[in-house]
């Protein structure tokens, strides 16, 4: 695709409101109370014979070859025994709340100010001022430990564009510029403009992390300050008297359809219901939830999108199963080949004591705060970055339960933990990469990510730990950059 052809077509999909067309509601069931959600991988043209079966199909993704339906409970075999149905599952849903990402313990008289991070690598005078001059840069050890600076004076990202699925962004925070026009709540059958709000505050973290400004002499830098954010909420509201936020995979899927039907360079898919993040049985690979996440993101792939995906975040010894080797246990949907997977690691380059890991899980990790055990993360005071200096610190939503708990001085800014605050150093990496060659393939991209990635390569940190300076300086770009 030539730049002209980016140009129009990001302009055409800008004045349309890029709305994704999701098929109107075929056959005659009601949807009623007890009847179920399903996912349905087809093998071609099969709406209208699921439909015959009782059900009302009410999303089309990836030109037909997965199905959202509805119909009567328990009834997946009935489904499943369709003429062209290749498989159908329950949609799995789950609650996520503050429970569902880590932010240490409870907030401390001891918590610390703007230089919690005092001692983290210092900046050449050959590196971009405006990165380094940002007031908590002294406390993101990990921009300092992934290069950052180095990079951005290669590129800071303009002329990318980057999608976080989530909770949503706080679109009044002044280190974040929100895309709102292109900004989406997305549902199961459909895909609706209600503005830009973080229902949660998980995603606002996550954003700053990606793409926060070093414009504004304020906060924090992020990966990729000048890419355009884009904010996909697949995490519906509760009542007010639930605090617990939910979503499933069934919106997970239809946000990643609508972030390929919009242009963008990169989806970082974080924030999955804590219902998800577990290992699910070798047996399930061939399950419909498998399937349509291997065609999802598959699709998205196809259509020039990176799609950047957590590994997941309880992998407590304890409770066993995070080593996730080929063939056996896994977790939707960061096993799919075509997404860049990514696991955690603390100031030591040493995997996070939550993040899931495994040779042929992850492809590459990048810092998520902590250390390799618990003890180690929020009670030693013989490291480096004793808690809480040892999170990664980026933008928060003011009340939201993270900055409650995060026990940071300023009410916008604060350290959280969790495979979700390294996945968007890779996401941001990747929209940089996309900066300076806007034409090359996600692969490729995928590809600059794992060659300019430090240490060895190993199960707990898949390609090794990210470096987003080299990454830029990957051989596989050669003759790509612009």
């Amino acid at each position: 695709m030539s730049d002209n052809d980016t140009v129009h077509r990001r302009t055409v999909l800008e004045r349309t409101g890029a709305a994704l067309a999701l098929t109107a509601t075929i056959g005659t069931a009601t949807a009623a109370d007890g009847d179920q959600w399903y996912v349905v991988v087809t093998d071609g043209d099969a709406s209208r014979r699921v439909a015959r079966k009782g059900f009302d199909v009410r999303t089309e993704l990836a030109d037909g070859d997965v199905l959202l339906v509805r119909g009567p409970d328990g009834k997946t075999g009935r489904l499943a025994s369709t003429s062209r149905v290749a498989a159908a599952s329950v949609d799995v849903t789950a609650d996520v709340g503050p429970e569902g990402e880590l932010v240490g313990p409870e907030s401390t008289a001891d918590a610390t100010d703007g230089d919690a991070g005092a001692g983290a690598t210092a900046a050449s005078s050959t590196v971009a001022p405006e990165t380094t001059d940002e007031p908590y840069y002294d406390s993101q050890w990990d921009k300092a430990l992934i290069d950052l600076p180095e990079a951005h004076e290669t590129t800071t990202g303009e002329g990318a564009r980057i999608a976080l699925l989530d909770s949503g962004i706080y679109a009044d925070h002044p280190d974040l510029d929100v895309h709102a026009d292109l900004s989406r709540v997305v549902t199961r059958e459909s895909i609706e403009d209600r503005g830009v709000r973080d229902v949660e505050g998980h995603g606002t973290h996550v954003a700053g992390i990606a793409a926060a400004s070093i414009d504004n002499d304020a906060g924090v830098a992020g990966v990729a300050p000048d890419a355009e954010l884009v904010s996909i909420r697949d995490v519906y509201e509760a009542p007010e008297a639930d605090r617990q936020r939910g979503s499933s995979l069934a919106r997970r899927l239809v946000g990643l359809e609508y972030a390929a039907s919009i242009d963008v360079d990169v989806v970082s898919s974080t924030a999955v219901p804590a219902g998800l993040v577990r290992s699910f049985p070798p047996e399930a690979r061939g399950s419909a939830l498998a399937d349509a996440c291997r065609r999802l993101i598959q699709h998205a792939v196809d259509s020039g999108t990176v799609v950047v995906q957590a590994a997941g975040n309880y992998a407590v010894p304890s409770e066993g199963g995070a080593n996730f080797q080929a063939g056996g246990d896994f977790m939707y949907p960061g096993f799919v080949p075509a997404a860049l997977t990514v696991g955690a690691t603390g100031p030591n380059d040493e995997r996070a004591y939550y993040s899931h890991y495994g040779l042929s899980y992850l492809d590459v990790a990048a810092p998520g705060g902590g250390y390799e055990t618990a003890t180690k993360s929020f009670e030693s005071t013989d490291v480096a970055y004793p808690y809480p200096s040892n999170g990664i610190v980026s933008t928060l939503k003011p009340g939201s339960p993270f900055a409650e708990r995060a026990g940071f001085p300023d009410s916008l800014y604060g350290p959280m933990f969790g495979t979700s605050m390294a996945t968007p150093q890779v996401a941001g990496t990747a929209a940089l990469v996309r900066s300076i060659a806007p034409d090359v393939d996600p692969y490729r991209v995928m590809q600059a990510i794992q060659q300019g990635a430090d240490g060895e390569r190993g199960p707990d940190v898949g390609a090794g730990r990210l470096n987003a300076a080299a990454a830029l300086d990957a051989s596989v770009l050669n003759g790509a950059r612009q």
